[in-house]
C-alpha cells in the first residue's frame, strides 16, 4: 500500500544527498535474529548492520498501516461522505562515514518533511550506540558488540516519521485488476 509512497521518498532523499552510495525503501526486520533486510533488484539481502555498503540509508516500516476516516480529506462533501487515510510509522536510519551526526539529522529531517505530502516528523536520534542497539534489539549481545566494533568510524542516526496517504474510492464497476498476469 506504501510502497510507492516509500519509493518516492527512497529517491528523493538519494536526489538531494548525493553522499549516499545505496538507499533502500523498503527495510524489514527479521523478528529472531534483528538484522535489518532489504529486497533489492539482486533480491533479498541483509543490509544492517554492515560496513561494506559505504553511506547508505534504508526506510523500515513494520508493513502494517491503520485506516482512519477523514472527512478533511474531502472539504468538497460537506463531512456527509468521510474518505479514508492510510497510516505507517517509519524509521529511517542512515549509515555515514565522517559526518557531523547533528547536521546529518537536521539534513534528513528537512529532505524527508519535504520528499512528499503527507509526512509527520515525530522523532529522532544522533547517538550511534543508542540507534545501533535499539536497531538490532532481537539480535544476540554478541552481535550487537561486533556490530558497534565494525561501524566505530560510522555515523549512525535515526528519524522516525509517519506517511498519512489518502485512499480514494473506485465505483465497484472501475475496480482494479490485482492480478500481476493478466
Amino acid at each position: 500500500m506504501f510502497k510507492g509512497k516509500l519509493n518516492q521518498i527512497t529517491d528523493f532523499i538519494k536526489e538531494h544527498n548525493s553522499f549516499f552510495a545505496n538507499g533502500f525503501g523498503n527495510a524489514f526486520q527479521h523478528d529472531e535474529t534483528g538484522i535489518i533486510w532489504a529486497d533489492t533488484k539482486a533480491g533479498v539481502r541483509p543490509i544492517f548492520p554492515d560496513d561494506t555498503l559505504a553511506d547508505y540509508f534504508y526506510l523500515r516500516t513494520d508493513k502494517a498501516a491503520r485506516l482512519q476516516q477523514d472527512t478533511a480529506m474531502f472539504p468538497e462533501y460537506c463531512g456527509k461522505v468521510a474518505g479514508t487515510v492510510g497510516i505507517t510509522s517509519v524509521k529511517a536510519v542512515a549509515v555515514v562515514f565522517d559526518a557531523d551526526a547533528d547536521l546529518l539529522v537536521r539534513r534528513l529531517i528537512n529532505v524527508i518533511a519535504l520528499a512528499s505530502d503527507g509526512i509527520v516528523i515525530s522523532g529522532c536520534n544522533w547517538n550511534r550506540e543508542e540507534v545501533l542497539v535499539n536497531e538490532m534489539r532481537n539480535a544476540e549481545e554478541k552481535d550487537v558488540k561486533a556490530a558497534l566494533q565494525r561501524l566505530k568510524k560510522q555515523v549512525i542516526v535515526s528519524i522516525d516519521f509517519t506517511i498519512y496517504d489518502p485512499i480514494s474510492f473506485n465505483k465497484i464497476n472501475c475496480l482494479p485488476n490485482i492480478c500481476k498476469s493478466c
